[in-house]
């Protein structure tokens, strides 16, 4: 087991090259983090006074008395009945593509951490992958095999022929268990923390108040190959953002009730920007029917590697700023801002 929070040893000439970079890269990093956050502040802020405006036209209020389960008490509290009722179904939906050197680590920590393996399963839906990450599952791997006990239903590429993480979340929706309470989102490079599906359970038994939930954002230091500068100043704005704008990104982690996933209309089918045209829906549903977004205090660990392909994090946070802009503002669709984040045409399927 490896400790995601300590950084392995590097060399004094790493740290010498990190310091000079540090004169350079950490004003711009500041600037364009600080900015980050004001903009969705901004988003934050029209979301909520149009919420206003439409809950003002429809003579909503504030009042979620028909949002109300009979399981909740008035104290938020659940009742009695809540107590006795079958414990929640989570299925645990993970696009995969060319993900051979994290499914094992992935599957490993979720075995681990999974405080109720018979209420649990791990859907992998492949999104057209070329390095037969699958054959490293434990139905090929006697090792992995011995260890790993939640249920694993894979959906190979050839069964739906549809590429792009959104697309392969809903495909995994389509395809949980019909025993499903709970859906989680997670990235193939995740590691969960430790009792993640009963924090999951625990904040979405009181329905009435929360919409939808995630992590906290962290980076797990045992994958980065060298000290780059700004990591710390990425996880506070990204944590502050989510605390503030209720806007968590995939890779935090996000949980949802089957019911409300339905509600909200599920995670759209496109290849990129799902995450966050998902959670705009949920934040909007949450100001429009006095709701909340849930964000768990404990933090999950996504793998830095975006940020050592860029080679530096104030590139990554201006180019995620961009494409934004050009969704929210430009009206580009998504496969326009595959091109634009990717720099490349969007294969066909």
């Amino acid at each position: 087991s490896i400790d995601p929070n300590i950084a392995p040893k590097y060399p004094y000439s790493a740290w010498t090259h990190y310091y000079f970079s540090c004169l350079i890269d950490y004003p711009l990093i500041i600037l364009f983090e600080i900015t980050c956050l004001l903009l969705s502040m901004y988003g934050t802020m029209k979301a909520m006074y149009t919420a206003y405006r439409y809950n003002h036209t429809n003579n909503k209020g504030i009042n979620t008395d028909s949002l109300k389960t009979q399981l909740i008490t008035k104290q938020g509290e659940p009742s009695e009945e809540f107590a006795e009722k079958k414990k929640d179904f989570l299925s645990i939906i993970i696009g995969c593509y060319n993900e051979s050197d994290n499914i094992e680590q992935l599957l490993l920590y979720l075995e681990r951490h999974c405080t109720d393996k018979q209420h649990t399963e791990i859907i992998l839906v492949d999104g057209g992958s070329t390095d037969d990450w699958w054959s490293k599952l434990p139905a090929h791997n006697i090792k992995l095999a011995e260890l790993i006990t939640i249920p694993i239903k894979l959906i190979k590429y050839a069964q739906h022929k549809a590429s792009g993480r959104g697309i392969c979340q809903r495909i995994g929706v389509e395809n949980c268990d019909k025993r499903t309470d709970l859906l989680l989102f997670l990235h193939a490079d995740t590691i969960v923390c430790d009792g993640f599906d009963e924090m999951i359970r625990n904040n979405l038994s009181n329905r009435n108040k929360i919409v939808c939930g995630a992590f906290r954002f962290g980076l797990d230091c045992n994958d980065m190959p060298y000290p780059m500068p700004g990591f710390d100043a990425l996880q506070l704005r990204v944590g502050l953002d989510t605390y503030l704008c209720w806007l968590p990104f995939g890779d935090q982690g996000i949980y949802v009730s089957l019911e409300m996933y339905k509600q909200l209309g599920g995670i759209p089918n496109q290849v990129i920007m799902e995450d966050f045209e998902f959670m705009k829906q949920a934040r909007n549903y949450a100001f429009e029917n006095g709701m909340k977004i849930y964000i768990e205090n404990e933090k999950i660990f996504t793998s830095p590697r975006k940020y050592y392909k860029s080679g530096k994090i104030w590139k990554n946070t201006i180019i995620n700023q961009m494409v934004i802009y050009l969704y929210e503002h430009k009206g580009y669709s998504p496969e326009q801002v595959y091109e634009v984040y990717y720099g490349k045409c969007l294969p066909e399927s």
